[in-house]
């Protein structure tokens, strides 16, 4: 007897369920023979007509049979062997539920998880349809391609330091954000389009865009890490979102198809295509280069979230061995600037914006308007902007002298007449 023991304990085991219940269970045949849960290093086999539900964490070698294996909301499976999970039915979807693939990861059954993990090895090759409700975590040594059944994540998709993911020829969609530590590539001509939220290539990381015209990122990039690509391969920007990071982002080209903040340098081999808005800010420019000649499109917006804008500076844009001159922007939005000041735009030329003229050029006018027994003083505040009223009263006769009081408003500024008042004056100050 002790002899049996020592080994059923030292030994993995075949472990046949004998009927329905949960993995956790110890009475007989609800779900295993004896009530004897399987130990983290036994394979499991469930055949029709049982269901065996995980509702703890479990660790097995592998799972196999004709039956359903159920998980329960908050559960966790870790699956160590090298067969993985080849059951009839793998139900996966609860919410909060995990299955870990820890060891070969190619035999990974491609049905609906809620939360995947591929913390093993292996080339894993998607053959039908995967589609992870939450999070979809790659964190082993993973080299594997999307297959023809496509991948689709309803939150995040992580791609670890050591894993080479290649999402191949099939539609794939990340719901939330996308983290490549290791490398990330879009390959195939198929057509079908790879389509993200927010991006971020951390250092160390690849996001290889392949040949092809297949990505679309409607939040933000950041790339601290590479960004690449051949042929055709272009980014096509559908949202609201910024371009940042630490790293040029260099892939082919790019189409601006929504609202687009550039916060990093594009290195594009071919001329990116405007459709929507690009938006470059002065206090953090970074210019677009192209290789090849640029051709402007629908609208540029220019914001400037820093300091002063002053005569003489000169903005670097776009950077590009010829611009499609004389035709610019159809809309072109610019920072407001100092009375005295202008903008010059040379973008069909050389790329560039810059302002000239001399800051507090011209001064506003004042309109008087008297109403019963008020005085109201008003101007052009759009193109004077910061002007105050300051006031003195002196003694008939008395004249201006040099006890001005800020009044601290702004146009219009009402004031009563006071007849007790003969010497009343009024100017405007700007700061």
């Amino acid at each position: 007897m002790m002899f049996i023991l020592f080994l059923r304990l030292s030994q993995a085991a075949a472990m046949v369920a004998t009927g329905s219940g949960d993995w956790s269970s110890t009475i007989p045949d609800a779900p295993w023979p004896g009530g004897i849960v399987p130990a983290s290093t036994d394979n499991v086999t469930v055949n029709t007509p049982y269901n065996v539900t995980v509702d703890t964490t479990a660790t097995i070698d592998h799972i196999t049979g004709s039956g359903t294996v159920t998980m329960a909301a908050n559960a966790t499976l870790n699956v160590t062997g090298n067969d993985g999970v080849a059951v009839a039915t793998l139900d996966a979807t609860a919410t909060g539920n995990t299955v870990n693939y820890q060891g070969n990861t190619y035999f990974t059954m491609y049905t609906t998880y809620y939360n995947l993990t591929w913390s093993g090895y292996g080339a894993p090759y998607v053959t039908s349809p995967l589609t992870v409700l939450n999070d979809f975590t790659m964190s082993g040594s993973n080299g594997g391609q999307a297959g023809d059944g496509g991948v689709s994540v309803g939150h995040d998709l992580s791609v670890g330091p050591n894993c080479a993911w290649d999402v191949s020829c099939a539609p794939v969609s990340v719901a939330n954000n996308t983290l490549v530590s290791g490398i990330l590539k879009i390959g195939c001509g198929s057509g079908n389009i790879a389509s993200f939220n927010n991006v971020t290539v951390n250092a160390g990381g690849t996001f290889n865009l392949g040949d092809t015209i297949r990505a679309a990122i409607s939040g933000n990039l950041t790339n601290n890490g590479t960004i690449s690509g051949t042929g055709g391969a272009s980014i096509h920007f559908t949202g609201i979102g910024q371009i940042a990071g630490s790293s040029p982002v260099s892939p082919p080209t790019v189409s601006f198809e929504g609202t687009t903040t550039i916060g990093d340098t594009l290195n594009l081999t071919h001329t990116p295509n405007f459709i929507g808005t690009v938006v470059f800010d002065l206090a953090n420019l970074q210019p677009v280069i192209c290789a090849g000649p640029l051709h402007f499109g629908n609208t540029l917006t220019v914001i400037n979230t820093g300091g002063t804008l002053a005569a003489g500076s000169s903005y670097q844009l776009f950077s590009a061995p010829s611009y499609n001159a004389p035709n610019t922007f159809a809309t072109i939005n610019l920072p407001s600037l100092a009375p005295g000041l202008s903008w010059v735009n040379t973008l069909t030329t050389t790329g560039t914006i810059s302002i000239t003229g001399t800051a507090g050029g011209g001064s506003p006018v004042i309109s008087l308007l008297k109403s019963g027994g008020s005085l109201t003083l008003s101007w052009d505040s759009s193109t004077y902007p910061g002007y105050t009223v300051q006031a003195q009263t002196n003694s008939a006769g008395g004249g201006i002298n040099s006890n001005w009081v800020d009044t601290g408003n702004g146009t219009p500024f009402t004031v009563p007449i006071n007849p007790a008042n003969r010497s009343v004056y009024f100017r405007l100050v700007h700061p």
